[in-house]
């Protein structure tokens, strides 16, 4: 039976010298599922972890004088990005490759992950196989448990972490913006168990069969996105309570408009924005229909398991390729061979901008031509970037993680310029670190743009970010396609993030790869 009360009365939240929230009051009572939404930025994710345990609360109510209540942090389980990330340095840190023979480190297998088994010790018996059994059987992992964790794919890794966080019972269970990253048959497969969870969660008596934790939290800035059985929304703007009450009310008086996409007098102006900050800007000068990549017959194999098998490849400029196919089939892989973060490039025939790869072409030549935006760049950022908000989009100039060398006024002019277009220019200063996710990801997109590459990748930009800045980052990119020398290689799972200069669709299904003109 769910009986958990969650009160904040008049909080503080975060360091006591710059809370993120001041005076903040809310209260949850039992059988209540609630959602919180808002813009990127607006506080979300602090709430989450508040509760979670990783933010100090200080509170006082001066009428009541009675302090917080809140669940032990042990007893809250937390889904999100931030947590992935941290299970990934986690992996690093402990990556023993160089010591292993043929250099590879399997690292923690899955099962081991969701057992909470450290590694090398012994083995004790699972304590309920059976609910093992049920959750792996619903969240669809059973060909996962014996790979790597660091091998498995956003969306593995976000139903492995469920499964962990649910076998262990948790008194709440949140989900910090849970479909981000996951193709379409994840989604499907994690809506309907969140649907499940939270419905159960604001059953009154002893209706929901098996265990469950008492009170389910959703955080997303998708409205679209919220559980049928949600009950209420706290609604937060500016890192305050814009409103907080039932969802039959909250969506009575219209959903806000920083949750909607940009209208068309907004995307308008937007296009007339960009084509004044492109305009100024050098471009590549390249001649149309040149081959811009070409892969033949390749081949990536990790620990005997194939990866990509006879993969060919080929896109000239202008040729703007839109890559899909569910999670786990290879996609980062690919890309990864293109921007030359992949050692088994050199063991395939790869050819980029022009430069076959093994062919005595430095690293640092083939990303001069390249701008990216990745998963894998963002926790590479988030774990190693003390940059301010401009030395971040500044470094995209000299494809460096932080910026380490005096930028020209003609690179800090295109900055600011960029930082204007998405109305964050009064961020400028602010550490990397201490942004929101979703503007994080904004950064780096303007990161990958701000020098207008040759070839501009594009892995799930939109990951993290509300409908307004993802109609934004759309906007930029379907213009950059249009009215530069760039040619985009765009990855989503997300089919209404399709850009209308697309041309060709690069696509996995069952039979394998198929390429596709548009």
């Amino acid at each position: 039976m769910s009986t958990l009360r969650i009160c904040f009365r008049d909080a503080a939240i975060g360091a006591a010298d710059a809370p993120i929230f001041r005076h903040f009051s809310w209260v949850v009572e039992p059988f209540q599922a609630w959602v919180i939404t808002g813009a990127n930025g607006s506080g979300k994710s602090a709430l989450a972890q508040a509760l979670a345990g990783g933010l100090p609360v200080t509170s006082r109510s001066p009428e009541t004088n009675q302090w917080s209540e809140r669940p032990d942090a042990d007893a809250v389980a937390l889904i999100s990005f931030e947590r992935q990330r941290e299970i990934v340095f986690d992996e690093r840190y402990h990556d023993d490759g160089e010591f292993m023979d043929g250099g590879v480190d399997p690292g923690t297998a899955a099962l081991d992950f969701i057992l909470r088994r450290k590694r090398g010790a012994a083995m004790p018996p699972i304590t309920a196989p059976a609910r093992l059994e049920q959750l792996v059987r619903r969240l669809g992992i059973g060909p996962l448990l014996g790979r790597g964790v660091k091998y498995l794919s956003t969306g593995e890794i976000r139903k492995v972490l469920l499964c962990r966080e649910l076998l262990r019972e948790p008194t709440l269970l949140i989900f910090d913006e849970p479909y981000e990253g996951l193709d379409a048959a994840t989604r499907v497969v994690l809506r309907e168990e969140i649907e499940r969870l939270v419905a159960e969660s604001v059953q009154p008596s002893g209706e929901a069969l098996g265990p469950r934790p008492s009170n389910v939290l959703v955080i997303t800035d998708r409205y679209e996105h919220v559980p049928q059985a949600t009950t209420h929304v706290l609604h937060i703007v500016d890192r305050g309570v814009a409103f907080a009450g039932t969802r039959k009310d909250f969506e009575a008086r219209g959903i806000p408009s920083e949750l909607k996409q940009l209208g068309a007098a907004e995307t308008a102006v937007l296009n007339e924005t960009l084509a004044a900050t492109v305009a100024g800007e050098e471009r590549a000068g390249q001649g149309p229909g040149r081959p811009l990549i070409e892969l033949r017959n390749v081949v990536v194999s990790y620990g005997g398991r194939r990866v990509l098998s006879d993969l060919s490849l080929s896109i000239r400029t202008g040729e703007h390729t839109l890559v899909r196919g569910p999670n786990g089939c290879g996609k980062t892989t690919l890309l990864n061979l293109i921007n030359g973060d992949n050692p088994q490039v050199y063991a395939n025939d790869v050819t980029v901008c022009g430069m076959k790869r093994g062919s005595g072409e430095s690293i640092w030549q083939v990303k001069a031509r390249l701008g990216q935006v990745s998963y894998a760049l963002h926790v590479e950022y988030a774990y190693r970037c003390y940059a301010s908000l401009i030395e971040t989009v500044l470094s995209g100039f000299h494809d460096s993680i932080g910026l380490y060398r005096e930028p020209n006024y003609s690179e800090i002019s295109a900055a600011e310029r960029w930082l204007g277009v998405v109305g964050l220019t009064h961020k400028r200063a602010e550490p990397f670190s201490q942004l929101s996710y979703g503007e994080q990801r904004v950064a780096l997109i303007l990161r990958a743009v701000v020098k207008q590459p040759e070839l501009l990748i594009l892995d799930e930009p939109c990951h993290g970010l509300d409908a307004r800045h993802r109609s934004e980052v759309l906007t930029i990119a379907d213009y950059i396609g249009q009215h530069t020398d760039a040619t985009l290689l765009y990855v989503t799972h997300d089919p209404d993030e399709q850009l209308a200069c697309t041309r060709q669709v690069f696509e996995y299904r069952a039979q394998g790869w198929v390429l596709t003109v548009v």
